[in-house]
């Protein structure tokens, strides 16, 4: 707590504490989920074009184009 008195006596705000403590610890984590879910987007769609249940042959995706 002695971190949030000193910011808190130089009249920042508590969206400024919140941004500079808890987000920096958070960022990373967020960036990490989101980098593993559009991964597994990505192998899932790519999976099952290559399977051919994917998208109609037109409109070709990566797993089609792998397949061909």
């Amino acid at each position: 707590m002695a971190a949030t008195g000193g910011v808190r006596a130089i009249g920042s705000s508590p969206f400024y504490l919140l941004r500079r403590t808890i987000g920096r610890h958070i960022a990373d984590l967020v960036l990490t989920v989101a980098t593993a879910d559009l991964v597994r987007t990505l192998t899932a769609v790519t999976s099952l074009s290559f399977l051919g249940i994917g998208l109609p042959p037109p409109d070709t995706d990566w797993g089609g184009m792998v397949s061909e």
